[in-house]
């Protein structure tokens, strides 16, 4: 192996790693695999007779809601990940840059660390949160990150490079909350005049695709008012869009697209739908809110900083 440094940015939906070397370094990630891990064996099932030993797959989530919840299987993907994908060999490693998940334990750094060093013998290993690192890929030290994934949403300040962990946020939605929430907008939804009706029932990956496609925010309050027929205002909706999913089937969206971009900012409907409310409108600050009390609590510490406070 080369002085290439490993880089490993874990997902709750993809684990994804790649190699720096000498600049100008890969743009995009070498692999980009399921952050899952399946554990083949031997179980004997309801109704079986003991001893049957019935063949059982296991699928293991290493990191769920941006949180690590199984280290084995951690380990095996990263072992995956640099033997048999990236041509690691045993006795001749490098060094691994790991992007940690935003409040990640002191316990579960330990761990990782402890793994790093003991099972795959590396030569340096430098832990940095992902909101830092996104900042550093744009050649910048300071600034707001919103981090919204498949498993949570995060919103966090770093201060000439360094995150301030006071900052953190996670809203109490994710990614793939949205997705269930598209489903929604269309199950209770109706096509444009002049559209195919809506598909019955959408797949995960067929929802999160629709979400990325046609998700958007309108210009004001107003516009969104207007869109949606909210507040009493006259409806003018937007003119519908036409978009494909993965298999190739054409959905034809109206105002749709406008719920899923204002409910990042107003999440009222879509938490009361995870609690069983369809319809409802639970009172939580949204994504705009969050933003706001980030950078006032990142302010006043560089204040006391300074000597200003």
């Amino acid at each position: 192996m080369d002085n290439s440094l490993v880089v490993f940015d874990p997902g709750s939906k993809t684990f994804k790693a790649g190699l720096s070397s000498a600049f100008p370094s890969e743009e995009e990630p070498r692999i980009v695999t399921p952050n899952a891990v399946e554990v083949h064996g031997s179980r004997d099932q309801p109704g079986e007779t003991s001893g049957s030993g019935a063949k059982h797959v296991d699928v293991i989530h290493p990191i769920e809601h941006g949180a690590i919840k199984n280290m084995d299987a951690l380990e095996a993907l990263i072992h995956y990940s640099l033997y048999d994908m990236l041509g690691w060999e045993i006795g001749t490693e490098g060094s691994v840059l790991f992007s940690e998940p935003l409040l990640t334990s002191k316990r579960e750094r330990e761990l990782l660390t402890q793994i790093m060093f003991e099972v795959f013998n590396v030569y340096g290993l430098y832990l940095q949160d992902p909101a830092t690192l996104s900042l550093y890929a744009l050649g910048k030290l300071t600034g707001c990150v919103v981090d919204i994934g498949h498993g949570k949403i995060d919103v966090a300040t770093v201060t000439d490079g360094q995150l301030i962990p006071t900052s953190v946020r996670r809203l109490p939605f994710s990614g793939e909350d949205l997705n269930a929430y598209m489903t929604h907008l269309l199950a209770s939804g109706s096509a444009p005049e002049g559209a195919p009706p809506f598909p019955a029932s959408l797949t995960p990956a067929q929802a999160e695709s629709l979400k990325e496609q046609c998700s958007l925010a309108a210009d004001s309050w107003y516009d969104y008012s207007r869109f949606t027929g909210r507040a009493g205002a006259s409806s003018a909706p937007p003119p519908p869009q036409t978009y494909h999913l993965p298999d190739g089937q054409a959905v034809t969206i109206g105002s749709e697209g406008y719920e899923m971009g204002e409910v990042l900012v107003s999440p009222g409907p879509l938490l009361a739908l995870l609690e069983g409310r369809p319809g409802a409108r639970a009172a939580v600050p949204g994504l705009a809110d969050v933003m706001a009390e980030v950078q006032a609590s990142a302010l006043e510490l560089v204040h006391k900083r300074a000597g200003h406070l």
